[in-house]
């Protein structure tokens, strides 16, 4: 409400300020707004008002965000209203641009927001209700979400306040995935705007999080255009070697036998493309110690790289090639379809001969001179390795029992199948090895069995009577399987059958017996030998670290010389003796 003055008589008008030393509620009224103050100059004096209603003042900040997405355009406005003179209890707000899909989507929210009704006869206009007459500062979040257009362009457009005079709106732009925006000509009404203008000037609705462009809008004259920009997806990598060495062992008349020993990050199951130069002969592949099943494709050679058995460590990788070096004595590394550091290569320089000069991708770093490699050396260095091999196996035993009394069946599994394919146990803990492990696969394939039979009681439980079979019910609340987990206690087996009959335990101990059976029989990847590289003569040690490119192979040239023999320089001295001999001989015939 709003009073003023229509007729005075003998009356003044004064400032309500002034009557600060009056009384604590004559000066609190006085200090009210709209309030008037008038000073009596006599005794016969006379005041006429008029007491009109005002119309609320209603002014608003505007915060409007737009997500670009694959297919959708997610928008969220948040209003922060100020309604002066009178409370409202109800607010209209438009938004342009909305099919019947994109309508049903529209949502408001605000502490006292009570319901959002769309107006019946006007256009994408939206009634926001309040729980009470409201007045002061209010704040409403507005959340909808349409589709996006196919020809790879959109429109935004601004949301007309109803009953609004005054408008502060800023609109910010983002996008999620693999999307850019550009902007063209911006139509009038609208202007860039920084970020840090829009933060102080809204406060915490702007958030903290900078948009990839923000835009100050006044009385726009047409929507803002903008075109979006699908950016290809960059290949994954599974597979990438954190480190690796190569071994070359060089022969005098330019053959060379090469080992690669690799340390993978393996994120998953992946395929790795493996070429060697060209006229190499492959040797073997193992993998985590194991022979790798090979497909030849043109020249190339394909295998699988899995994760290691032991969580947390890398996976190991090694091939072993033969290839010649030719005249320039050049050795080519193979090429790999993943990236590579932390790269060594150690090339072995046969007795009798020295390098004089290198070139290539590597760096040299060490020069070091080996003495001769025996019968006694490659005896004693295989007897080395056997009992490495034999203790290896014995501790991954040993671990797959620790995974078997944590519950940790698929670790368990592997663990035993490395144990029993190494063939580096004694005859007796293989013969353990391979008992444990159908013991624990058929007890796996039985749970798994009798989970399938559990959900088909679970799924007619509504024709049998209730708790006609009470066990069966307590055996799959405790079932894990029911319960989307993949491991279970050895210790909690037999109660995971509770509710089974004896006939139908021997019925899934068959069925589960066959289908292990049939999987062990199978024939597991080859057995490949492993070559072992005799270390004499010269070791040259080379260093690269990293290798990106998948289709340049690595080279190191090399210029070797024979060591100049001490025999050599005898004979030739003979033979300088011997031709002056003959010569002083025929001067004195």
């Amino acid at each position: 409400m709003q009073v003023r003055a229509v007729n005075r008589k003998n009356v003044s008008q004064a400032d309500p300020r002034e009557l600060v030393e009056l009384p604590k509620e004559s000066a609190r009224a006085a200090s009210r707004p709209g309030a008037l103050a008038y000073r009596l100059l006599q005794s016969d004096w006379a005041l006429s008002l008029a007491i009109g209603k005002l119309d609320p003042w209603v002014t608003a900040q505007v915060f409007h965000e737009a997500t670009l997405r694959e297919g959708q355009m997610l928008s969220r406005v948040v209003l922060s209203y100020r309604i002066e003179n009178a409370a409202v209890k109800a607010l209209r707000v438009r938004i342009p641009g909305l099919d019947a899909a994109a309508a049903a989507t529209v949502r408001a929210s605000g502490p006292a927001v009570a319901d959002l009704v769309k107006v019946e006869g006007k256009e994408d206009t939206w009634e926001i209700r309040f729980q009470r007459g409201v007045a002061g500062e209010t704040r409403v979040e507005l959340e909808y979400q349409r589709r996006s257009k196919d020809d790879g362009t959109e429109q935004l457009e601004a949301l007309t306040l109803e009953q609004v005079r005054q408008a502060a709106y800023f609109i910010a732009l983002r996008t999620a995935g693999r999307l850019e925006l550009e902007v063209g000509a911006l139509p009038r009404g609208w202007q860039r705007a920084d970020w840090a203008v829009v933060q102080s000037t809204l406060g915490q609705a702007a958030g903290t999080l900078a948009p990839l462009m923000a835009f100050r809008v006044a009385d726009p004259e047409a929507p803002l255009k903008v075109v979006l920009k699908r950016l290809e997806l960059a290949e994954l990598q599974r597979l990438r070697v954190a480190s690796g060495t190569l071994t070359t062992l060089l022969a005098p008349g330019g053959e060379a036998l090469t080992a690669v020993d690799l340390k993978m990050e393996v994120v998953g199951k992946g395929r790795l493309r493996l070429k060697l130069p060209t006229g190499a002969e492959l040797f073997n592949v193992l993998v985590n110690d194991e022979g790798a099943t090979l497909v030849r494709e043109n020249d190339e050679w394909l295998f699988y790289v899995f994760p290691a058995p032991d969580a947390g460590m890398p996976a190991t990788l090694r091939f072993v090639y033969s290839a010649g070096t030719g005249k320039a004595t050049r050795l080519e590394g193979p090429v790999l379809n993943v990236p590579m550091e932390k790269l060594t290569w150690r090339v072995l320089v046969p007795e009798g001969w020295h390098m004089v000069a290198h070139d290539g991708d590597f760096d040299l770093k060490q020069w070091s001179v080996l003495g001769a490699f025996r019968l006694k050396d490659y005896q004693e260095f295989s007897e080395t390795k056997r009992k490495s091999d034999s203790l290896r196996a014995s501790a991954m035993l040993a671990q797959a029992n620790s995974y078997l009394q944590q519950g940790d069946q698929e670790k368990a599994s592997q663990a035993l199948g490395n144990a029993v394919r190494s063939n580096q146990l004694d005859e007796a803990a293989n013969e353990d090895a391979r008992v444990l492990q159908y013991k624990t696969k058929t007890q796996q394939a039985v749970l798994g069995l009798n989970t399938r039979r559990q959900r088909v009681v679970l799924d007619n439980r509504l024709s049998a009577p209730p708790g006609e079979n009470a066990q069966l019910e307590r055996a799959t609340a405790a079932n894990p399987l029911m319960q989307g987990k993949q491991n279970f206690d050895p210790k909690q087996y037999d109660r995971l059958l509770e509710g089974n009959t004896a006939d139908e335990n021997a019925a899934l101990k068959e069925i589960a017996n066959r289908l292990v059976s049939q999987q062990l029989a199978a024939e597991p990847a080859p057995l490949a030998l492993d070559v072992t590289l005799p270390e004499r003569g010269t070791v040259l040690t080379f260093n690269r670290s990293v290798q990106v490119d998948g289709k340049r192979p690595m080279s190191i040239s090399l210029k070797l010389k024979r060591d100049a023999s001490g025999f050599s320089w005898l004979a030739l001295v003979l033979c300088l003796l011997a031709g002056a001999m003959v010569a002083m001989r025929r001067r004195a015939l």
